[in-house]
């Protein structure tokens, strides 16, 4: 009994102690079938949405009205594997803008 009581009152301080696991929100008007991944397409964006979670891997904004990528629009994503654009319409990228992406694999960004 006492045994119990102990366990129970662990488990509570931790409970009390641990912070709250919170994913962040999915940005409008995108969908986010899985906390890592952010699927934009046919969304008629004219830019990535400003409030992507720094936690997504794999981002697909295909076929919207995206005419150019900012400075600092992918820079807190790190862990952004695939980035998908296609069916935009960008024709420039600012140098470096890729420089912050240490895990990006793919980018495709023919058929623009």
């Amino acid at each position: 009994m006492k045994m119990e009581r102990t366990v129970l009152w662990v488990l509570q301080t931790l409970l009390v102690l641990l912070p709250p696991v919170v994913s962040a929100p999915c940005p409008r008007p995108c969908f986010c079938p899985q906390p890592a991944e952010l699927h934009c397409t046919f969304r008629s964006l004219l830019t990535i949405p400003a409030a992507v979670p720094k936690h997504v891997k794999r981002i697909n904004l295909g076929f919207n009205s995206i005419n150019k990528i900012g400075n600092t629009s992918l820079s807190r994503l790190g862990k952004l594997e695939l980035l998908m654009v296609h069916g935009n319409n960008i024709h420039f990228l600012p140098d470096g803008i890729f420089r912050d992406l240490v895990s990006l694999q793919v980018h495709p960004l023919k058929a623009q």
